[in-house]
């Protein structure tokens, strides 16, 4: 299911935020990642910090919960940033998010409410091209919309001291991300895995399988060399 385009909002990134994210996930192959900040009064992203040391594969992008949640907290208590989005990179062609993605922040969302959260897909340039495509999910809706970008300066509009409560993240950042190539949703990492062991076991199958027909067959061969042989020595 494509997400719902209908809508005027976009996207408000600052322009530093903007370029450190293109600059860090852009320019590295699929997946890669980092989190989104920002003041919950204004929903505009003022800060991209990657997750340098995420676990990733070729369909995959696994949080780094050890750096990013003291992270959250950091930017909380010490310039109350929240926590306003998650950004990853994706294969080119796989511009959408994926159902495991869209599972995966709704969940997210039930344990930290937010009015808007934000979760753009990049394409990066080792992959061919540099893209992006902004996704929000409002508060109370499983699907998420499609909206533009729109990079503010810097100084965009001042803060309050608005007091927000701080929500608990340890359930937010511990799972995995995952991708789909054009429209078909990829298995988990786990079903991945297991694929590559069974693809490894039917491999050493086949080779035991040759070994032994080639020896099946050989045999004989050998023996009556060796009996010819044998005859003419006598």
């Amino acid at each position: 299911m494509k997400p719902n385009t209908k809508n005027t909002e976009t996207m408000k990134i600052t322009n530093s935020a903007y370029y450190a994210m293109l600059n860090y996930i852009g320019s590295l192959p699929a997946e890669s990642g980092g989190a989104l900040f920002g003041y919950e009064e204004d929903n505009v992203i003022r800060r991209f910090v990657p997750d340098e040391d995420a676990q990733t594969t070729s369909s995959s992008y696994t949080m780094n919960t050890d750096f990013l949640n003291p992270t959250i907290k950091q930017l909380w208590e010490n310039e109350s940033l929240s926590l306003l989005g998650i950004a990853h990179s994706h294969p080119q062609g796989s511009k959408y998010l994926s159902n495991p993605d869209k599972n995966y922040f709704t969940d997210l969302l039930k344990d930290m409410p937010r009015k808007k959260f934000y979760t753009p897909i990049i394409f990066a340039m080792p992959d061919g091209k540099l893209d992006v495509f902004p996704y929000v999910f409002s508060q109370n809706s499983k699907t998420p919309n499609a909206i533009p970008i729109e990079i503010v300066p810097d100084d965009h509009t001042n803060q309050t001291d608005t007091e927000i409560p701080i929500q608990s993240i340890e359930k937010v950042v511990d799972r995995t991300v995952f991708i789909v190539h054009t429209k078909e949703v990829l298995p988990s990492l786990q079903s991945d895995k297991t694929k590559d062991k069974l693809l490894i076991l039917f491999s050493i199958a086949l080779v035991f399988g040759f070994v032994f027909i080639v020896t099946l067959y050989t045999i004989p061969v050998f023996l009556q060399l060796i009996l010819k042989m044998t005859s003419l020595w006598n």
